[in-house]
């Protein structure tokens, strides 16, 4: 043995790695190299391998060189074929989260706190092993289940079985349960390692992530124990542990953090008039409010006196005063008015940290999908679609497949929640019937209806979106709703909103956002289209009113007429995997996916895009004739294409470099693809 790597001769143990391998559960393994000394393989190498002993062969030569990683999770056998039972060298893909079928593994790595980049000390090391023996016998006595044990080098990692799918919040949950219990000054319980796509250390391989020196040797990785048996943690198992456990967040101290006593002392020496009332909603501090007897914004005198109030919700302001002036697209800040009772410039209302410190504090923060593909928690998307669409059946069906947990449109996966859907058209017995009528047609049952829950705006007072979000901040306790449904929001804007306005548009969604954060639910806002037709628009482009709309949502989804009875559903992503648009058919009540129909042909209004135009343009023409020849032909083939419509994509091809424009005789204007042109 090598005194100062820690390594013996036989740099690869197959008998540590197959270990693993089996207890993962893999039938193919996504192995990930990342070099540190070798330029054979430049600063990735990657492979997927269904054959253990090419598996073994392969990264041979690697060992002891290069750091070597195998995907946690059960990975889709087609990855082989980036590289099929061989390192691909150079590599620019590997694996991502879209690759894996279901999640095989909760993993657990107890890492000794030191510099960055450098190896553990024996005693470091020894601490790592007391924390991980915690954890150990901790799930032990909850779950009777014993993990695989393995040395890193480094540190020390657990692996327990599981069977849950991709998008399944628990993994991160136990994780941020078991860093707030265990972690110590010395250790970290690291809570990012619920990645789908993690990459875990193959043991039986030699840790070279920091040079060895004395004291801080390489070490080999092993398995260190194995148990009798694979046993998997069930899904009810798992959630015992997501109970409500101290973070980092909460326990953080914050730059001008407020308390009950400087609270009041601020109150006294700007000579405000308040009085204490005694509160039982959880999100007054202490169970107290500061009511004021004249809002700081304006004059309210007689007529409104002691309407306005502050309270602390978890040591920050928080104000409410039900003035016009005060709220709307007129709302008011609680730093703002602190600032007008202090003469005092307001304060950020945000707490820079370095990047490695945030790292830490969000630290395997994981948002729940609500809607596979379009929605997770805290999330504000906008459902748009025109007359003849069927937008609120399209809503409706969304929100009764969220309530029962059942793929949304047959295809998209859904988690079970508690959804609140407001109406802003329809009258209660309407509503009533078209609720039933969709449940019979989609089989849902009456318990599974109990997560839904319906009001009719129609008539009512304080029903505008900000006015809304008030209800839910200040009456709901958090995590009541997993989804809300503003239904249609042009009777749900704000006094003195302006559709076209852009601040009006971002003020909203940012006051949304507010709600979400503090609630944990996400929005949909059911929208309608702008006048004219939609086939040739940017689907961002889709939608009445300002811009802003559709850039400051995280799901922009539309809905454009495609043919009779059908309609083109395209979306618009924040943090989602780009989708496929697809053609939807309506069977009264419920909307399906026409997996039949061509979503880019319909009879007279296919969308017609850039690919199409440079498809028509073989060789250079004069810009105005080209307009008009692709115009009849794009029409011929079933598009819906005048020359105005025309001309826009040509400039957008020329902006994205497809086209390429030129100037010939006496400035007039003739255009080429790129690739042809001279």
């Amino acid at each position: 043995m090598d005194p100062l790597t820690g390594a013996t001769a036989d740099l690869c143990s197959v008998l540590d790695a197959r270990q693993l391998l089996e207890f993962l559960g893999h039938t193919t393994t996504a192995v990930v190299i990342k070099n540190k000394n070798s330029s054979r393989i430049g600063k990735i190498a990657f492979g997927a391998f269904d054959d253990f002993n090419t598996l073994c062969r392969e990264i041979q030569p690697h060992n002891g060189k290069s750091d070597i990683y195998v995907a946690q999770n059960i990975v889709d056998p087609d990855v082989r074929g980036r590289a099929n039972n061989r390192l691909q060298p150079y590599a620019t893909t590997t694996v991502g989260e879209g690759d894996f079928h279901r999640r095989g593994t909760l993993f657990i790595d107890c890492d000794p706190n030191r510099l960055k980049g450098i190896n553990s000390t024996d005693e470091e090391l020894a601490a790592g092993k007391e924390v991980a023996d915690s954890i150990r016998a901790f799930l032990l006595d909850q779950w009777g289940v014993e993990p695989l044990v393995v040395m890193s080098g480094n540190g020390w990692h657990l692996y327990y079985a599981i069977n849950e799918p991709t998008e399944s919040p628990l993994p991160a949950a136990v994780l941020k349960y078991l860093k707030a219990k265990f972690e110590t000054p010395r250790v970290t319980v690291d809570a990012s390692t619920s990645d789908v796509p993690q990459l875990v250390r193959l043991p039986g391989t030699l840790n070279v992530k920091g040079d060895p020196i004395e004291g801080r040797p390489q070490r080999l990785s092993y398995v260190h124990t194995s148990p009798d048996e694979r046993v998997v943690v069930t899904t009810e198992q798992l959630a015992s542990l997501t109970l409500p456990a101290p973070t980092i967040a909460a326990t953080t101290q914050r730059r001008g953090e407020w308390t009950d006593r400087k609270f009041r002392g601020m109150l006294d020496s700007s000579g405000t008039e308040y009085r204490i009332e005694q509160k039982t909603h959880p999100r007054y501090d202490n169970g107290i409010a500061y009511r004021v007897r004249h809002c700081p914004n304006h004059e309210h005198r007689q007529e409104n006196e002691w309407r306005a109030e502050f309270w602390l919700n978890q040591d920050v302001p928080s104000f409410n005063c039900p003035s016009d002036q005060c709220s709307g697209v007129n709302k008011v800040t609680a730093g703002q008015m602190i600032a007008k009772l202090t003469g005092e410039r307001e304060s950020a209302a945000f707490d820079p940290l370095r990047f490695s410190l945030f790292r830490k504090q969000h630290a395997g923060d994981e948002r729940r999908t609500i809607v596979e593909g379009f929605l997770r928690e805290r999330d504000v998307g906008m459902a748009v679609g025109g007359t003849k669409t069927h937008k609120t059946f399209h809503a409706m069906q969304l929100s009764i497949s969220v309530a029962a947990g059942i793929p949304f449109l047959g295809r998209y996966a859904t988690t079970p929640g508690r959804v609140l859907y407001a109406d802003y058209e329809l009258f209660p017995n309407d509503i009533v019937k078209r609720v039933e009528t969709m449940q019979r047609a989609l089989g849902v049952s009456d318990a599974a209806l109990e997560n839904l829950e319906y009001v009719s705006m129609r008539g009512l007072d304080a029903t505008a979106m900000d006015q809304v979000c008030d209800w839910l901040d200040t009456e709901i306790a958090p995590g009541t709703y997993a989804l809300v449904i503003f239904d249609a929001i042009y009777r749900a804007y704000p006094d003195g909103f302006e559709e076209n306005s852009n601040p009006h548009y971002t003020r909203l969604i940012s006051r949304l956002d507010k709600t979400s954060k503090r609630q944990g639910n996400a929005f949909l806002l059911v929208h309608h289209t702008s006048k004219g037709n939609q086939a040739n628009k940017k689907n961002t482009d889709i939608g009445s009113g300002a811009g802003a709309q559709s850039r400051a949502v995280d799901c922009h989804l539309t809905l454009v007429e495609h043919s009779p009875g059908k309609v083109l559903m395209r979306a618009s992503l924040r943090s989602f995997a780009p989708l496929d648009p697809v053609v939807l058919k309506f069977d009264y009540p419920i909307w399906s996916i026409d997996d039949g129909a061509d979503p880019n042909l319909a009879s007279g209004n296919a969308l017609m895009g850039v690919d199409d135009i440079v498809a028509l343009l073989a060789s250079e023409k004069p810009k105005k004739d080209f307009i008009r020849e692709a115009s009849n032909m794009l029409k011929a083939k079933g598009f819906y294409a005048p020359m105005t419509d025309v001309a826009r994509i040509v400039e957008l091809a020329i902006e994205e470099g497809r086209i390429v424009e030129v100037d010939r005789a006496k400035g007039k204007k003739y255009i080429a693809p790129a690739e042809g042109t001279k």
